[in-house]
């Protein structure tokens, strides 16, 4: 099989604080204890991967999934064959380190501490070799990009700047433009998914003002002598509000958030030259029909959506038909039972015609929010157990152990990124298997359409377009594929008029 030329880019959740949280505290005893066989591959059973997929004979092949955020352990047996490249590209005084996109990110000198990317990476791709757990996409592979999120790489960037050359979002804000940058150069990208995100509402602002393109760090610093106060700011001219209501409430989320002044402030970034060099790369990557996936934080504001995840309402040059974002959703028979354990559906769901009603489903990290509903997908990214480095032991966290492999536990909208890009990877896989040619924008719009939002308390704004329901998206292909066909056939026949003398003359159809 020829390899399509695909990528699947996740950036690693930032807030800056990761949306990873443990909704449970996992029990163990020991430094290492038994995976428990309940939560091994539950989310199989919750977004409906069907048998073509458990199997292995859709997996994904051919498709090269990115991994922003945080390097991968490529020793875990899982992983073996699946990191294709990784990369080094952290900023330090708004330069680019010796790496990015040119030298390999060297596991051996950074990743001591990499298990955020390294569960990421299992849940994606994990061999499908019948030990340990199985990525959704198994026959994908990754190419990691570490920006300086996590653990060791983001002390590396913490120590290599002061306070004249910026702060730590700036730098992970240009890392991050520049990695996808680069992604794009490669010409090797149609599907991206970032999990990258602001701790702080999205606030739409009108454009131009004093603090228009100016740096973050100058941004900072105009912010700070009126005290960080939205009504401050608003009331001596630095910045216009579409809605005035905003200040108010941005100010109340504020008080009630555990950084207030970093929820006050950070609103007011995406008048920057980094900002807008972030969503210049990001429309970039869309124009060559790369579709853009990132994930919800973790602070409920009031049903609004975080600054990132907003951004196609945000930016104009962000197009809303090739966003996705990520939010995590549990179900209420989860959330009761004190022990969190993954719901057992008393039928496979995976082998039925007739898609299964569900319980409620609650958001209680966040909601889609009212500006980025229209682009937001659920993922039941709780208690997912997925690949982990040993090295985690070395500090402390406990491991759980299948068949002589390592595995951690963790819920989190970064869960859930990227199983909606393992998702795409194989409803890409079986576009070019099949022939169906659909560009990405009508691959993300059968997703969301198909997404189940059959359950009672289904809300738009806070569940978006609903659950993920990998079956109904890869049959939504062929449903549209079967139409596409109906209307060719009859489009021809209609080709076929009949003359005044009564004989039929054939008109070829010009689309053909």
């Amino acid at each position: 099989m020829t390899t399509s030329k695909v990528l699947v880019l996740l950036i690693a959740a930032i807030g800056l604080t990761a949306c990873t949280e443990q909704l449970e505290i996992v029990p163990a005893d020991d430094e290492v204890s038994a995976l428990p066989e309940s939560k091994r591959l539950h989310q199989f059973r919750e977004i409906r991967v069907p048998p073509v997929v458990t199997s292995g004979d859709l997996s994904g092949t051919g498709v090269r999934i990115a991994i922003v955020g945080e390097i991968v352990d490529p020793n875990h047996p899982d992983l073996e064959g699946r990191i294709a490249k990784q990369f080094n590209s952290f900023v330090s005084r708004g330069e680019l380190l010796p790496g990015i996109g040119s030298e390999p990110m060297l596991f051996e000198k950074y990743g001591a501490n990499s298990g955020h990317g390294t569960h990421i990476a299992g849940i994606i791709a994990a061999n499908c070799d019948g030990k340990g757990i199985q990525g959704i996409a198994c026959g994908a592979r990754m190419d990691v990009y570490d920006i300086g999120v996590y653990e060791q790489a983001a002390e590396f960037v913490r120590t290599g700047w002061d306070a004249a050359a910026g702060d730590s979002m700036q730098q992970i804000i240009i890392a991050a433009a520049t990695a996808i940058d680069g992604i794009t150069n490669r010409g090797i990208s149609r599907i991206a998914t970032g999990s990258f995100n602001i701790e702080t509402p999205a606030v739409r602002l009108q454009h131009g003002g004093p603090l228009q393109d100016l740096s973050m760090t100058e941004i900072r610093k105009a912010l700070e002598s009126h005290d960080n106060s939205m009504s401050k700011i608003v009331s001596a001219g630095l910045v216009r509000l579409v809605d005035p209501a905003d200040a108010v409430i941005l100010d109340r989320v504020a008080v009630a958030s555990s950084d207030e002044d970093f929820v006050r402030t950070a609103p007011f970034l995406q008048k920057s030259l980094e900002w807008r060099d972030l969503t210049k790369a990001i429309a970039r990557f869309q124009r060559a029909d790369g579709v853009y996936i990132t994930t919800e934080s973790n602070n409920l504001f009031e049903d609004r959506s975080s600054l990132l995840n907003a951004l196609p309402s945000l930016a104009s040059n962000v197009d809303p038909g090739l966003w996705l974002s990520v939010v995590l959703a549990v179900p209420s028979d989860v959330m009761n039972d004190t022990a969190k354990r993954p719901r057992q559906p008393d039928q496979d769901s995976t082998t039925n015609t007739v898609r299964p009603s569900m319980p409620s489903l609650h958001t209680p990290l966040n909601t889609c929010g009212r500006l980025a509903a229209d682009y937001c997908i659920l993922t039941p990214s709780y208690d997912v157990s997925s690949t982990m480095t040993e090295k985690v032991a070395e500090r402390g966290m406990p491991l759980f152990r299948l068949d002589e492999r390592d595995y951690q536990i963790f819920s989190g909208h970064s869960m859930g990124a990227p199983m909606v890009a393992a998702t795409l990877a194989l409803m890409e896989e079986k576009n070019q298997r099949s022939g169906y040619g659909y560009d990405m924008k009508i691959l993300v719009q059968m997703l969301k359409t198909s997404a189940n939002r059959q359950f009672p308390n289904y809300d738009r704004v806070k569940h978006g377009w609903g659950m993920l329901d990998v079956t109904a998206a890869l049959e939504a292909m062929d449903s549209e594929a079967t139409e596409r066909d109906a209307a060719k056939r009859e489009d021809s026949g209609s080709h076929n008029r009949r003359m005044p003398d009564g004989d039929v003359t054939h008109v070829a159809n010009e689309t053909s």
